[in-house]
């Protein structure tokens, strides 16, 4: 019988949720030929190769897990020789290791072989269920601008330090976050090495944002200058506009009775003499004694229309 390699992944996966107070180990049952098929408070787990259908809560944690199922199961071929199950235990450390898995599928489960797996991969262990990481976010919700729900989707946990996150499985690290982010792309773009999104995403999606990434410092180079040149064009094109409106402004003003207000275009009006002042309308200028304008003494008034 040849067992897949892909397999072994695949077996560890399905103790994401296998309960932190179990005693056995969760890569000896994976390497065993073991999956988990219990609901998260149960201890059941099934072979891959005959079905075979066990409630470990009684087994100690030095128990052979190799030697119990060939008892249980004798005509398993999953464990028909022990050069063939020492192979798949090897090739279990090392999907563990490897693609940091053992933190989202082994539990505390993965004591056997955590000596050789670095000590801040061990600590993000607990954080392999989504659950897990939800729980890191219930008091600083607040804190982050975007929906918490699909950062613990994407693998991230809230570390405690401001809005930072971090992924459980390759621990690369993000934080300031903005309202319009998505932490699918942000994951990807900042460790797109990451296997947990490798897994996770469609292909095509990831090979894009991972495409545009690679392209955005270059294209940064290139905008930069044209967005500055830009920039100044606009600032002398605003202090232009503004000379023009504050022009219109007084060319406004000028063109309004300075007593009523209404617009003097097209309507009677009338022109002091002798300063020669246009700046009332004819009903405002008929009583008036001295200029508004200039305070001179008003000889006449030529009656006239500013078209």
């Amino acid at each position: 019988m040849s067992i897949p390699d892909v397999s072994v992944l695949a077996r560890i996966r399905s103790y994401v949720s296998y309960p932190r107070s179990a005693i056995m180990s969760a890569l000896a049952l994976a390497a065993a030929g073991f999956e988990y098929v219990g609901n998260g408070n149960s201890v059941t787990v099934r072979c891959v190769e005959c079905g075979l259908s066990m409630d470990i809560v009684k087994w100690m944690s030095e128990d052979d897990v190799q030697k119990l199922h060939r008892l249980s199961s004798p005509s398993c071929g999953f464990i028909d020789n022990q050069k063939k199950f020492n192979k798949v235990t090897k090739n279990c450390a090392a999907a563990l290791s490897d693609e940091g898995a053992s933190g989202e599928s082994s539990g505390n489960g993965a004591r056997a072989t955590l000596s050789a797996v670095p000590r801040e991969r061990q600590a993000r262990f607990r954080y392999r269920s989504n659950m897990a990481r939800m729980r890191t976010f219930e008091t600083k919700r607040d804190i982050f601008p975007i929906d918490v729900k699909k950062m613990a989707l994407c693998g991230l946990y809230a570390t405690g330090e401001g809005d930072s996150v971090r992924c459980f499985m390759c621990g690369g690290g993000l934080k300031n976050w903005r309202r319009n982010d998505d932490p699918w792309i942000e994951h990807i773009r900042s460790y797109p090495n990451c296997k947990y999104v490798k897994d996770q995403i469609d292909k095509e999606f990831y090979n894009i944002v991972k495409h545009l990434s690679e392209c955005f410092p270059w294209l940064k180079q290139i905008t930069k200058p044209m967005v500055k040149q830009c920039m100044e064009r606009m600032k002398a094109h605003t202090k232009e506009i503004r000379t023009m409106m504050e022009e219109n402004d007084r060319l406004g003003r000028k063109l309004r009775c300075r007593l009523c207000g209404v617009f003097l275009l097209g309507i009677e009006a009338v022109t002091f003499q002798p300063c020669g002042h246009f700046v009332v309308c004819s009903s405002c200028g008929r009583d008036i004694k001295s200029c508004v304008e200039c305070g001179k003494k008003i000889e006449s008034h030529i009656t006239s229309y500013l078209c």
